[in-house]
């Protein structure tokens, strides 16, 4: 009795475990459903390819990939349309400093500017040579006026001169003081004269 229990139960497991493969396998069809509707008839090129075709063709790709791999190559991919690099890359770094120095130079004689002058308005135009617009510019004007006034005034100062020697004492070694000799006083009113250019 035991036995006819458990053989009743079996049928009915099994029943029950197909029921939930139908119900698992139908929201399958329906997404595939799906994605028939989404495709349309003419975008797929294989559409009327067979299983059998479609077999066939993956074979014999597997085995131009096998081939392929033995050798050592990949297959021939074909070939993109090359495009030559714009000329400043083709120079190197140290060519593309010295075209932008020649750059500035010419620039600078152009304007009558100094290159102190060139370098601060490269700097403002972001290191590209700077058109008419940029120097027109009030910044600009301002910023080479004051860098034309410094120059002038580095210009117009007074440098002191190489130290003059004196009975082969420096103007510094020669002193004056009282208790020195009437040599030592007269050679510091010398070197005095001669620093000075007086008679």
């Amino acid at each position: 009795m035991v036995e006819q229990e458990i053989d009743k139960d079996l049928p009915e497991e099994e029943e029950v475990d197909e029921e939930e493969e139908e119900a698992e396998e139908e929201p399958d069809e329906a997404d595939e459903s799906e994605e028939e509707e989404e495709d349309e008839p003419g975008d797929d090129p294989y559409a009327d390819l067979s299983h059998e075709d479609a077999i066939k063709r993956l074979k014999k790709a597997e085995k131009a990939i096998a081939k392929h791999k033995g050798k050592g190559k990949a297959p021939k991919q074909p070939k993109e349309p090359t495009t030559k690099q714009p000329k400043g890359e083709e120079i190197p770094e140290w060519g593309q400093k010295i075209i932008q120095s020649e750059e500035k130079r010419s620039f600078g004689y152009e304007h009558q500017l100094s290159p102190e002058q060139v370098d601060a308005v490269f700097r403002y135009n972001g290191g590209k040579v700077p058109d008419e617009k940029v120097l027109k510019r009030p910044e600009v004007k301002a910023m080479i006026k004051v860098l034309q006034s410094k120059d002038r005034v580095a210009a117009n100062t007074p440098k002191g001169g190489a130290g003059v020697v004196y009975r082969g004492k420096t103007f510094s070694e020669v002193t004056t003081d009282p208790k020195s000799s009437k040599a030592d006083k007269q050679g510091a009113f010398d070197a005095t004269r001669k620093r000075h250019n007086v008679g």
